[in-house]
């Protein structure tokens, strides 16, 4: 299509009327942006999911003498929360003013920024640069962070060399210069059921024991983060682990067969996700798995991947090989968001402490 010049609010009316809310496709959105910006003469690029219901748009306007390597990246998601259970006072996926204030879902997060972006493109392409300005617009920030992933390998393969990257989170115009890496991992532990009269009689072995045991270990390891751990200048100065959902058994009179848990570690610069599960796996295998074992003698080494739990499906996308074991741990997306001191992020305050 041809392209049509609009103001930053236009844009922005636009994008929210797409409902992007992470459980749908972003694709109309993304081709409506990636149509316009071709018919300014922007070379973009589409980066599918899997299913290819979703979609990354790259684009690069390029510097002087339409030099693409180098630069700066705006980067912002398309994905919005939901909308379910909350009272609006008007449509959320109609942008709507109100004593000097616009409405409507992901003006905010992140929308906004995406708009502004896209109605100064024009004028981008008529300034003097030495060097370019690349859109990255990504998909599933909002329950998984898989599109920026792929964002961030395209420019990696694609050795894009930019000098730094601005991404338009809300921060109250605070600019945030860091994040710390952040990695998820699902632990299943499988016992053996049985009535709860036989508990400890190994006729039984209690999956949430167990697991319990793995998470006080967890706790153990965080407390020497944050006692003896190193430390920046961030808000919380050290790195930290903690265990923040739960699930497990199915009656009050039954020992359990299963526990599954998810616990998170936020790395400093420095600090290592591999440094950290050297501790957990050493646990487990030259404790926890032993003590297992002399309670129940029939049990098979084998893992199984899946969650049940509607609430945290969205979190296990791309698992890892598990332990053989009846403990299983399976990390997403730690090893791709690794902490940057001097990465230029702006980002949500609850993403970045």
């Amino acid at each position: 299509m041809a392209a049509r010049s609009m103001d930053h609010t236009q844009w922005l009316a636009k994008l929210v009327a797409f409902d992007t809310t992470s459980r749908n496709s972003n694709l109309e959105l993304i081709h409506y942006c990636k149509d316009y910006l071709e018919g300014l003469g922007v070379k973009c690029t589409l980066l599918h999911n899997a299913e290819r219901n979703k979609a990354n748009l790259w684009a690069t306007l390029p510097g002087d003498g339409g030099v693409t390597k180098g630069g700066i990246i705006l980067s912002g998601h398309t994905d919005v929360v939901p909308v379910d259970g909350q009272k609006w006072d008007s449509d959320p996926f109609t942008l709507t003013e109100r004593d000097g204030k616009l409405y409507g879902r992901g003006t905010s997060d992140m929308k906004g920024f995406v708009a502004v972006c896209m109605s100064l493109a024009p004028e981008l392409l008529k300034m003097r640069r030495a060097k370019p300005i690349h859109f990255a617009w990504s998909y599933d920030e909002e329950v998984s962070c898989l599109g920026g992933m792929e964002l961030a390998e395209y420019a990696r393969d694609h050795d894009v060399r930019a000098e730094g990257c601005i991404i338009g989170e809300p921060t109250g115009m605070t600019v945030v210069i860091a994040h710390k890496g952040t990695s998820h991992f699902w632990v299943r532990v499988r016992g053996k059921a049985a009535h709860s009269s036989f508990a400890l009689t190994g006729e039984s072995c209690n999956a949430i024991d167990y697991a319990t045991k793995l998470i006080t270990k967890l706790r153990e390891i965080a407390e020497e983060y944050r006692r003896n751990g190193t430390r920046h200048d961030f808000q919380v100065p050290f790195s930290t682990l903690s265990t923040n959902l739960i699930s497990g058994g199915n009656a009050s009179n039954t020992v359990p067969a299963e526990c599954e848990f998810l616990f998170e570690f936020r790395a400093l610069p420095n600090e290592t996700v591999s440094k950290m599960m050297q501790q957990v796996r050493s646990y487990v295998e030259t404790q926890l798995l032993p003590a297992m074992k002399a309670e129940f003698e029939e049990l098979k080494l084998s893992s199984r991947r899946g969650m049940k739990h509607r609430r945290l499906r969205a979190v296990r996308r791309r698992p890892s090989p598990s332990w053989h074991a009846p403990l299983s741990i399976i990390t997403t997306f730690g090893k791709y968001l690794a902490a940057r001191r001097r990465a230029t992020t702006v980002g949500l305050p609850a993403h970045q402490p």
